[in-house]
């Protein structure tokens, strides 16, 4: 769900500020290579992502921002199994130059994105329970109508 760009529309806290953000795909559709661009209104900018590095553990992102301000921005997300699910830590580490710097430096990068990841992280949950329960049901609909596997039950003589 965060190696594949495609599923950000899902979760991603900036979503919802240009729903008519025009977004171009290229390379593999998960993992590494996989490539976002987008052009959107003042408020999302314009840029690009690439998934570096993607492992069961950590995707590491290299993120561009062209405009409002030009930053270079890796990112990477933490995956760690607890007793209750997975706890994700997502970290962005930049790079800021001109007005974005200054803004970067007088308010810190907590205060610009940290209610963003806040609720990025909550939707991301969201997203990734929802497909866990679509899954599910996809899951015992297959079995109900014999698709896929067959299941083979009873004693061979």
């Amino acid at each position: 769900m965060v190696a594949d760009l495609r599923e950000w529309e899902r979760w991603s806290p900036w979503e919802a500020l240009d729903p008519h953000v025009r977004r171009e795909y290229s390379g593999p559709e998960s993992g590494e290579g996989a490539y976002c661009a987008w052009r959107g209104n003042r408020a999302i900018g314009e840029g690009n992502m690439m998934v570096a590095s993607a492992t069961p553990e950590t995707v590491t992102l290299r993120i561009v921002s062209i405009r409002p301000w030009k930053a270079n921005m890796p990112s990477t997300f933490q995956f760690q199994a607890t007793e209750t699910g997975t706890r994700v830590i997502w970290t962005l580490y930049g790079e800021h130059r001109g007005l974005g710097g200054t803004l970067a430096r007088l308010r810190g990068t907590e205060k610009n994105v940290g209610k963003d990841f806040d609720r990025g992280l909550a939707r991301l949950k969201d997203a990734a329970e929802s497909a866990a329960v679509e899954e599910a049901a996809a899951d015992r609909d297959t079995e109900r109508t014999g698709e896929g596997a067959a299941k083979v039950s009873g004693e061979n003589p």
